[in-house]
């Protein structure tokens, strides 16, 4: 398992070819996405907290707990397996797999950023792919955990489910005061791997579109 505050940027991880293949089947008209009034937060936690939404369209390759997998899974597999490879890192399952596509939000500049989340509050690894370069729309790093927010508020009732537990650190939690330990640029063919528990977001891009696959594993 990576280290918290280990991070592994790596360039151009599959070949020029396959990078376009995958942002042209992501982008193809067949290829359906998903629209989300919030990218990061569940619409309850958002309206609790009286946060602004800030939407995006979402699409699952893959999740362990469904079993269900979509046709492009193959394709985005194998960049996956590559990835890890590369960065000498094994794992032994890939928990779910899913492309996030965003555009600028009104009055969002280069230093605003989405709600501060984690995907599961499970141990795991997060592959980053980048699936398009974008105007902007960095993966902003921060300096708090998930241990560190279940120390910080006494959290030690773990609920049956994930999302569970996440919105009751999210609806205790006040993330005004994260500081930002690092940021990673999208750029066509770039991923990063980082270790799940480490809280992070994503920069709003200031033209265009912002397309990711972001794969955890364990």
């Amino acid at each position: 398992m990576i280290k918290s505050d280990e991070f592994i940027v790596l360039d151009d991880v599959i070949s020029p070819q396959y990078q376009d293949m995958i942002e042209h089947w992501l982008l193809s008209p067949s290829s359906s996405w998903n629209f989300a009034s919030d990218i990061a937060l569940s619409d309850r936690i958002v309206g609790e907290l009286g946060l602004q939404s800030k939407p995006g369209f979402a699409k699952s390759f893959y999740s362990i707990k469904s079993g269900s997998s979509s046709d492009l899974y193959p394709m985005i597999l194998p960049m996956v397996f590559e990835t890890f490879h590369k960065a000498n890192i094994k794992f032994d399952q890939v928990l779910f797999s899913r492309s996030f596509l965003t555009m600028p939000v009104p009055g969002c500049g280069p230093g605003d950023y989405d709600h501060i989340h984690v995907d599961t509050p499970d141990e795991h690894m997060v592959c980053l792919y980048y699936a398009n370069d974008s105007d902007g729309g960095d993966t902003v790093f921060f300096d708090h955990t998930v241990a560190d927010m279940l120390e910080k508020y006494n959290i030690t009732d773990r609920p049956i489910y994930d999302q569970q537990l996440l919105e009751i650190i999210d609806s205790q939690s006040d993330k005004k005061d994260f500081k930002v330990i690092k940021r990673v640029t999208p750029k066509k063919g770039r991923a990063v791997i980082f270790n799940g528990l480490r809280y992070h977001s994503a920069a709003r891009c200031q033209s265009g579109h912002r397309l990711i696959v972001n794969t955890c594993v364990r």
